[in-house]
Order: structure tokens, then sequence, then C-alpha cells
């Protein structure tokens, strides 16, 4: 656990902790009134531990300008610091609420395979009147996502790709974008606005245990990334606290 104390130390520094309505109008106001393309990410237990795991993570967490926290883990880790952990601004909830500010404009879809990507552009240019511009699975090399928004402006990139892969991305596109855009980083979001996978009850999210949820719902494909990689992420937690 060599590299976790720098590792997470930087990460918890890169965190914009929403407290108040305020603070999230600040926040929206430095995305929107850029003049150069802005990255938004967020970091989860699982982020935590993808930096470890897969070095080249944590220098993708570094180039992003906004990142929120999401999730009960990453509260626990900012409480066990002495720290106020602020909202939690998990994306299937506050994306959503970011599209609307962009009712009428330019959006790029990048994610997930073509029925549900279909699906989501079809729902957000009805409910939001949005123009979706570039609609593209995530299945494809890095450079051709480049190929396709480097000549064609759009206000929004909407990344719906899983770690590491749309934070890789996002970090491209904004190295070689000579437009400002806004690239958000929204894991299964496209996913959850097409019907692919449903939310958890109300009260579920409250308590923030919409990944216990999720997990009885897909307990294959999510075991090693909630129920191992949660244990791995309280063992670091604690070594983080008390041992480096």
């Amino acid at each position: 656990m060599k590299n976790l104390n720098s590792y997470w130390t930087h990460a918890i520094s890169k965190l914009d902790l929403i407290a108040s309505n305020d603070d999230l109008e600040d926040m929206l106001a430095k995305l929107m009134s850029s003049s150069t393309p802005t990255v938004l990410g967020f970091l989860n237990a699982h982020g935590f531990n993808s930096m470890l795991d897969t070095p080249s993570f944590f220098n993708s967490v570094k180039c992003m300008d906004v990142v929120l926290r999401d999730g009960v883990g990453v509260e626990m880790l900012m409480r066990l610091q002495g720290k106020k952990p602020g909202k939690n601004m998990n994306g299937t909830d506050f994306i959503p609420e970011l599209l609307e500010k962009y009712r009428g404009k330019k959006i790029a879809i990048l994610a997930t395979k073509d029925a549900y990507l279909n699906r989501t552009k079809n729902l957000l240019e009805k409910n939001l009147s949005v123009k979706v511009i570039v609609a593209e699975n995530g299945f494809h090399p890095d450079d051709y996502y480049l190929s396709q928004l480097l000549n064609t402006p759009v206000d929004i990139i909407l990344l719906g790709m899983g770690m590491p892969k749309q934070e890789r991305i996002a970090c491209m596109l904004k190295a070689k974008l000579n437009y400002p855009v806004v690239i958000i980083c929204g894991g299964a979001i496209v996913d959850f606005l097409a019907g692919r996978f449903s939310r958890a009850p109300a009260v579920v999210r409250k308590v923030g245990m919409e990944w216990l949820y999720r997990l009885f719902l897909e307990p294959v494909r999510l075991f090693k990334r909630y129920v191992i990689g949660n244990v791995i992420f309280v063992m670091r937690m604690l070594y983080y606290r008390f041992i480096a």
C-alpha cells in the first residue's frame, strides 16, 4: 500500500464537497462559464480503489476540473478524516438535474450499447429539447470519439462507458478539443435513463444503500466490485487513517 497515502491524499484534496445549494450553484457556474473544455467526474469507493489498481486512472482524476463525492463509502472516509462529507452527489440523480440546465443545447452521448443509447437519445430530445449531434456506443477505440467531436462543437458530452475508460477519454477530449464544453463522466447514467437498470426505492437511496440493491439484481456482475471491492476499500481506509 506504499502509494495509497499519496493517491488518496490527492484525491481527497480534489473533491469538491457540496455542503449547500450555494455551493452547488457556484460549482455549476464554474462549469458553465468556462471558456475551455472542463471535466466533471465522480469518486466513489470503486474509484478510490481504481486509483491503486489502475495507476493510469489516478492521472485521469488529476485532470478533472470538478470531482464530486459519490456514495456512503467516501462519506465514511471523509468522516474518518475529520472532514464534513457534504451532500452525496451521485451521478444518477445529479446528471439529469444538470442536463435540465442545457435545454435546447447541443449534446454528444458516448455510451453503452446502441439500443439503450438510442432510447436515451430519443428521451433527452423529447423531454429536454436538446439536440443530440453525436451518439456513439461505448465500444470504439479512444481516437474514434475524438474524430467525431474535433470539428463538431457541442455544449456537453455525456460519457457512459464506466471506469476507467470514460475518464481516460474525458481527459483526452479535454486536451484535444478547442471549444468550451462540459465533459461528464456518467458511469451507467445512460443505461438508467434508458430503463436498462432499475433504481432502488427512494428509502434505500436515502440511506446510501443503492449499491446493495444493485448487487441483489446483478450478483454475478457486481460481486467483485461491491463485495470484494468494498472490503478492500474499508481495509485501505483504515490503513490510510491509522497506519500510513
